[in-house]
């Protein structure tokens, strides 16, 4: 028997990771993410409660050379290159 064993029920894989400024990116088009939203804050939440900042991009397809622009923008912003 083993007494107060850590079970994870959950797991996530963000589209970027930078594990050494505990940040990460999702890229959440919407015709998969549109139903998801309360499943995406409950895993913003546990991840900001563990140390992470998370910022999630969400995106209408297709990506025009315009949107690709902005998402990259809102990366460095994120990132703090601009």
């Amino acid at each position: 028997m083993t007494t107060q064993q850590t079970i994870i029920l959950r797991a996530t894989i963000p589209d970027f990771t930078w594990n050494q400024q505990r940040k990460v990116v999702y890229l959440d088009g919407e015709q998969v993410h549109r139903k998801r939203q309360e499943k995406d804050d409950e895993t913003d939440m546990l991840l900001e409660q563990k140390g992470w900042q998370v910022l999630r991009i969400s995106y209408h397809a297709p990506l025009t050379t315009e949107t690709k622009k902005h998402i990259l923008d809102e990366i460095q912003t994120f990132m703090g290159l601009c």
